[in-house]
Order: structure tokens, then sequence, then C-alpha cells
């Protein structure tokens, strides 16, 4: 992928964002991963996609047991970029609930828990 400026990543974010809202799950991956995929783009705004996109993958409902992973995968490269983003752990935190599974419903709790000390 060629380095793009900042603005251009910014734009990718906004744009996928909006194609979250209107429903257009495949246009939304495809520019939420560009700027995933970029290791030039400010962290910040790599995070705030991989965020979007793990929470995409629960909304998609296309595999039961893939979508999580998949979601809990973007979730742990943006706790590596920024750990003290608490965004992560508040909408990691909102993927375990809506999964309805006993397991992360715990690790929802102790999520919240462990952010909030």
């Amino acid at each position: 992928m060629p380095n793009l400026s900042i603005s251009c990543y910014r734009r990718l974010s906004f744009v996928g964002t909006f194609y979250i809202l209107s429903k257009q799950q495949p246009l939304a991956f495809a520019d939420l991963t560009s700027v995933i995929e970029d290791d030039t783009a400010k962290s910040k705004l790599r995070v705030n996609a991989l965020i979007k996109r793990a929470s995409l993958y629960i909304q998609q409902c296309k595999d039961r047991q893939k979508d999580p992973e998949l979601s809990f995968a973007d979730f742990g490269k943006a706790e590596d970029i920024d750990p003290d983003n608490a965004d992560i752990y508040h909408h990691r935190g909102q993927v375990r609930l809506s999964i309805n599974d006993a397991q992360q419903l715990w690790l929802a709790n102790s999520t919240f828990s462990y952010r909030l000390q």
C-alpha cells in the first residue's frame, strides 16, 4: 500500500464509519483495513480503525465461532499499539457482553473492573 498522508487516513476512517452506519460492511472493512495495515498511519487512527473493525466482525454475524476470534484479535492488536486507550477495553467488554457466553461475560466484568482501578 502506498504511504498516504494523515488527512487521507482520516478520510478513510471517516468514510469507513459512514459505511458502517449505512450498512455497507464490505466497503467499511476495506477502508478500515487500509488504515490498519499501513504502519505509517498515526497510532490513534489505527487503534480507532481496529476498534471499529473488531465491532464490525460481531455485527456481520457470519460465523459464530470465527467472528469473535477475529474481533478479539483486533482488540489485541489495538492494545499492543496503545495499551492505555480506554476505548479498547470498553468496546471489548461490550463485545463480550453481546456474544452472551458465560466465560466472556465473566471476562467482560473483569475487564471493566480492571480499567476502573
